[in-house]
């Protein structure tokens, strides 16, 4: 499905870099127009005039001379009348050809030739010497086609003082500064049209995902510093959002698996931040770093990963042993532990079902969240996904993908994984969506 947009839309999106486009290139323009050598010109007028020999010349005498002033203005950058002038002044066709304009007066048999350039003296010798490289031209041609009805020109105006070119230079500005506009634009609508990334609830929408909420990231994750104080608001409500969405679905859901497409999309942190609102929420809550690769939330706590998942998977402790007890109230860490040789191996074992399971019925958690690599890489999450009652996906804003997004929830959908929905990170929708970010 096309994206729709809205020119006020994609401005107001990228306003910041349009405007300091056009100011960019209104400020260039004025230092080159301001800067550049001035530009003269030199006027000439030639007359065109006809000879008839007929014995009705009366009657034929006023449309030939209109199809001779024509003939003139046809002839005026001709090749051997620029190849002439180019040989007197040094300079090439092109030059002389972009230097010299025409322009026929009306009812007249008058041809003005404006002669523009930065060199005076070079200007000047091309409109003196032009007329006679004209008309030698036109009496070869003549005489070649042995014409009786023939055509001279003289020179009607001798060419001018050199004069500067005058412009306003506010109007070359605005008129840059308006096509710098009009480009920014274009260009910001172009980029947009084919951003694929995650931005808002209406992309999840188009690829059929639950959109969970948006989520910033707490100032501060120790005990003294509660999620509900005034650092925090922000991302507290945010929380919130996304603990009553989930808690709101008609399946019970206790164990859930949180991955993500991309490393660095702000999952290890989000599960921290909703599982401290859980936990002050009077909820018993575990956390299992399940990343046996590049674990991670025992930094976030600051415990030691000493005894953990890794541990308890190979036989080396029991499953209370597992269990660490964290600053928060009703929030307990199960950490990575020893590290396995083959993670995907150790994990699609029964043994972490059957730890979850404890986890629920005799442990009594209320939630289970693990953390897992992202699924976009390996596929550790997948694994795991079918021994938890959902996967909720972590998304970037501006970074992770629709076809991130796709190629993920295939992935759980393949080995019948239940998808829960997704969660925004990183959004920059305004204040009360985020309060900042890690």
């Amino acid at each position: 499905m096309p994206k729709q947009l809205s020119t006020l839309g994609v401005f107001n999106k990228f306003r910041i870099v349009i405007i300091g486009f056009v100011i960019a290139v209104a400020v260039l323009t004025y230092v080159f127009f301001s800067s550049s050598a001035p530009t003269y010109s030199v006027k000439t007028k030639i007359f065109v005039s006809s000879t008839v020999n007929s014995a009705i010349a009366n009657i034929y005498d006023a449309p030939y001379t209109d199809r001779a002033v024509k003939t003139i203005s046809a002839l005026i950058t001709n090749e051997t009348v620029l190849a002439d002038i180019s040989e007197q002044t040094g300079l090439s066709k092109d030059d002389v050809k972009k230097s010299i304009k025409s322009r026929y007066i009306i009812g007249t048999q008058i041809i003005e030739i404006t002669v523009t350039g930065k060199d005076t003296q070079v200007i000047s010798s091309i409109a003196s010497f032009y007329p006679d490289a004209l008309s030698g031209y036109l009496s070869t041609i003549q005489q070649t086609t042995d014409q009786k009805e023939k055509i001279s020109i003289a020179v009607a105006e001798s060419p001018t003082d050199p004069t500067q070119v005058s412009f306003k230079i506010w109007q070359i500005v605005l008129m840059g500064a308006l096509g710098a506009l009009v480009l920014g634009v274009c260009i910001a609508y172009l980029v947009e049209l084919l951003d694929s990334s995650i931005h808002s609830s209406k992309d999840f929408t188009e690829i059929n995902i639950n959109h969970l909420g948006d989520f910033g990231v707490m100032k501060k994750l120790t005990a003294d510093s509660p999620i509900t104080n005034q650092q925090n608001v922000f991302v507290a409500e945010m929380l919130r959002e996304i603990r009553t969405n989930i808690t709101s679905l008609k399946a019970n859901i206790k164990s859930i698996t949180v991955t993500s497409a991309n490393p660095k999309e702000g999952k290890s942190i989000f599960i921290s931040s909703l599982a401290i609102l859980l936990a002050e929420a009077k909820k018993r809550v575990v956390i299992i770093d399940a990343d046996l690769r590049s674990p991670s939330i025992h930094k976030i706590f600051n415990i030691a990963n000493k005894v953990g998942l890794g541990d308890y998977l190979k036989g080396k402790c029991k499953a209370e042993e597992a269990i660490i007890r964290t600053d928060f109230k009703n929030l307990f860490l199960v950490t990575a532990g020893v590290r396995v040789g083959d993670p995907s191996e150790s994990l699609s074992q029964p043994e972490l079902e059957a730890f979850i399971k404890w986890l629920t019925e005799e442990f009594g958690a209320d939630y289970i969240l693990i953390d897992t690599p992202p699924l976009g890489m390996i596929t550790d999450a997948a694994i795991i996904s079918k021994k938890t009652d959902g996967t909720v996906f972590v998304a970037e804003e501006g970074k992770t993908t629709k076809g991130d997004l796709r190629r993920v929830q295939n992935a759980i959908e393949r080995v019948s994984g239940k998808v829960i929905g997704a969660v925004l990170t990183k959004a920059k929708g305004g204040a009360k969506r985020i309060y900042g970010y890690i």
